[in-house]
């Protein structure tokens, strides 16, 4: 191989490992986002275990529930947004031949135009030139590829951890509150 095909496998190489530090990062948010989940959750049970039947609750502590479930409501709303951005991280949309200006190209690198070609053909399009030629559209639509799921690792980053954390310190909030309501009537 030249030192030209050599750079170029290189760069394509260099790209992928983009890719997978964006759906690292996504895998990371993705774990805390569960941890939150599963701490309210922890929370909403001890609220529910802790109430007394429905007919003996007092104003108070039906205010408390009212607000306990519009949060409940908004921190779920936010997960669901947060998992839209997850998955535009995780599975990008974007048609490969549409970047490059030809609607019917098929990779003679990409594992799934690969296996959607026979054999026959695959040997007949594996030659320098074609190489060359696609190792430069692979290394074009991938950098594509990172671009966008970068931009929505950042909007992610920025947007939603900072919603998420808001979210932990009004849980907080609302059972501390729910721990000096309940231990008042105990």
């Amino acid at each position: 191989m030249n030192i030209i095909m050599d750079a170029l496998w290189r760069h394509l190489e260099y790209i992928h490992t983009y890719i997978e530090r964006a759906d690292n990062k996504m895998n990371f948010l993705l774990a805390v986002h569960l941890g939150f989940i599963s701490l309210i959750g922890t929370q909403l049970m001890f609220i529910i275990n802790k109430l007394p039947a429905w007919w003996c609750i007092k104003f108070i502590e039906w205010v408390f529930l009212i607000l306990y479930i519009l949060f409940i409501l908004c921190f779920f709303y936010n997960e669901f947004k947060f998992m839209q951005l997850f998955q535009k991280v995780i599975g990008p949309r974007l048609k490969s031949g549409e970047l490059i200006g030809e609607s019917n190209y098929r990779s003679i690198i990409y594992w799934q135009h690969i296996s959607e070609t026979s054999f026959d053909e695959l040997r007949d399009k594996y030659k320098e030139k074609n190489m060359r030629d696609d190792l430069l559209k692979q290394i074009y639509i991938n950098s594509k590829i990172v671009t966008e799921k970068f931009k929505y690792v950042e909007i992610a980053y920025k947007k939603h951890f900072i919603k998420t954390l808001v979210i932990l310190l009004i849980s907080l909030l609302l059972g501390l509150i729910n721990w000096i309501i309940l231990s008042k009537q105990s």
